[in-house]
């Protein structure tokens, strides 16, 4: 396998995961789960061909840090919480009213967390002069569904409860 074809491997990973959904990942993967697959896939594809040597090595790579990256990836994205007050942040800058879904998985892939955000009205300032929006946050965890509607005001560090 020539240098060319290592790169023109490593560009249809970056291709494949260009396909983002709006939350910035693909399929339900977070932005960050995405970024994490498609650099471990990148990276463990090279590491493959070094060792390897053969297109064989380069998919088995290529697999193996997907799944590193993503895993690795979605542990560092923090707690649930996190991930939701992220959906619920990007669900106020939204201008179309989109859902927008997260979840957390562990080690093994299954869901450990998971919900939406979406904007529930238009953009306003409350009396202290804040930018601030309604968002319909909904949780489901332990096979228990629960929402709410939070009140989300912009300050100098983004969105937060206001």
């Amino acid at each position: 396998m020539h240098k060319t074809s290592i790169g023109a491997l490593a560009l249809a990973a970056c291709l494949g995961l260009s396909a983002c959904n709006s939350s910035g990942g693909v399929g339900e993967m977070s932005q960050g789960e995405t970024a994490g697959t498609g650099l471990g896939a990148v990276g463990g594809g090279l590491i493959g061909y070094a060792i390897g040597g053969s297109p064989a090595g380069v998919l088995i790579g290529m697999a193996a840090g997907g799944l590193i990256g993503n895993r690795l990836s979605n542990a560092l994205d923090g707690s649930d919480q996190q991930a939701a007050a992220q959906a619920a942040a990007r669900a106020a800058e939204s201008t179309t009213g989109e859902t927008i879904p997260w979840r957390k998985t562990n080690a093994i892939f299954q869901t450990t967390a998971s919900g939406y955000a979406q904007a529930q009205g238009a953009l306003f300032t409350d009396a202290s002069g804040r930018t601030c929006r309604y968002i319909k946050e909904t949780i489901i965890k332990d096979n228990q569904q629960t929402s709410d509607t939070v009140k989300l005001c912009k300050g100098p560090n983004g969105w937060v409860a206001g």
